[in-house]
């Protein structure tokens, strides 16, 4: 049996579901792959937040609720860290028994990896890098501030959502992407690539620019504001992410501390050759500026040739096989919940 949790609602009724099939021999899969972070939503108005309840903590109480077996839910969850994660729970918590087996189920698949149109390069690009998104966050904001600030805009193809008022630089307000010509979204002009799907935008974008600049849907290490939650691991990657593993493209990352590390512990390897990667272990408070710092002194010639040497090609191609290797996994899980 699946459950798809997409709100706190569902969550509050899943004790109700839990005991309607609590006397069946039946698991329960449960399966919330859009949202990857400690609590089950970022809005901190809602009460898993301002409680300071965690996702995990939620569905253990809501199985105590049903008298629902934990041995018989398994959870598939939007964190790429998901397994560690609530293994780091059980050793704070000592639950008496803990679900079957809690894994990833990423966002993009299976799509992506059916997808075997991968972009190559036969030209030099006339762009440095992509700076991709849609979901306003502070952090994100920041980031196009300085590439427009610092005079990166004619090198960079980005993208935004047109209501991202909140901290832009007021200049923003009449700018359209290049991208965005001719796309309307609630009768305003609008830039956003669809990360479900190779879009012709999308595959533009990357074959004229060398680099990604990701800016991923967390940045704020979380356990300096919740007191409670020294043990756990907040890395969470996306479709940002995986789609830059899978298109073979080169990253600068803006997004937890030691998501690098994280990258590299799960068999993928970054690009010390290409970029400071010291950014990765500096606290919030100075990572971001690290990252951007480093813009200034790239030229597109130069990166493009460093980026078609043997030895980031070869990065390059482990990172494709690597992220195939355990899409397949999850792919594997999505057809047996199916």
């Amino acid at each position: 049996m699946l459950i798809n949790t997409t709100a706190d609602y569902d969550l509050d009724s899943l004790h109700t579901k839990l005991h309607a099939v609590r006397n069946y021999t039946i698991d329960v899969h449960v399966s919330h792959a859009f949202e990857g972070g400690v609590f089950f939503s970022m809005d901190p108005d809602k009460k898993w937040v301002k409680e300071q309840i965690t996702f995990i903590d939620a569905l253990h109480e809501q199985c105590a609720k049903a008298d629902f077996p934990p041995a018989r839910l398994h959870l598939h969850w939007g964190n790429l860290n998901a397994t560690e994660l609530y293994h780091n729970w059980c050793a704070v918590n000592n639950p008496i028994e803990q679900f079957g087996s809690v894994g990833c189920l990423n966002m993009l698949l299976p799509q992506v990896v059916k997808h075997t149109a991968f972009i190559e390069h036969n030209n030099t690009p006339t762009k440095l890098f992509t700076y991709l998104n849609s979901a306003q966050r502070k952090h994100r904001e920041d980031a196009l501030n300085y590439i427009y600030e610092n005079d990166l805009l004619d090198i960079c193809e980005w993208t935004w959502f047109n209501d991202w008022y909140y901290n832009l630089n007021e200049h923003f307000h009449s700018l359209i992407p290049k991208s965005a010509e001719g796309l309307e979204w609630k009768g305003k002009p609008v830039a956003d690539v669809d990360a479900f799907a190779m879009s012709p935008e999308l595959i533009d974008m990357h074959t004229n620019t060398c680099f990604d600049l990701i800016a991923e849907t967390f940045y704020h290490h979380d356990v300096h504001h919740y007191s409670n939650l020294a043990h756990m691991n907040t890395v969470y990657f996306t479709e940002k992410t995986w789609r830059a593993l899978i298109l073979k493209r080169p990253f600068l990352l803006i997004g937890n501390k030691d998501s690098l590390t994280q990258l590299k512990a799960l068999g993928f390897k970054t690009f010390p050759m290409l970029f400071d990667e010291s950014y990765d272990t500096l606290d919030d408070d100075k990572r971001l500026d690290h990252v951007l710092a480093q813009l200034n002194g790239f030229s597109v010639d130069s990166m493009f040739a460093k980026i078609n040497t043997a030895e980031v090609q070869d990065i390059l191609e482990h990172n494709l096989q690597q992220a195939l290797n355990l899409s397949q996994k999850m792919v594997d899980i999505d057809s047996k919940m199916s």
